[in-house]
């Protein structure tokens, strides 16, 4: 739910990915799809949210250098 929001994006996106090792501790035979759901909690978590999400639109808004 926080990730289809977009709030506390990276946070949820840090939940899922611990989730995804747990059940790849569990249930080792299914590694490709768990591979595929790190790979993209870590993208969220890496790079956050887009600029469709409740986090960008209450982030600073100061320019980067």
């Amino acid at each position: 739910m926080l990730l289809v929001l977009g709030i506390g994006t990276r946070f949820a996106a840090l939940g899922l990915l611990a989730m995804t090792c747990v059940i790849e501790l569990t249930v080792p035979e299914g590694w490709p799809v768990h591979l595929t759901w790190a790979a993209m909690a870590l993208a969220i978590a890496a790079w956050g949210p887009g600029r469709l999400s409740i986090d960008h639109a209450l982030g600073d808004r100061a320019p980067r250098s």
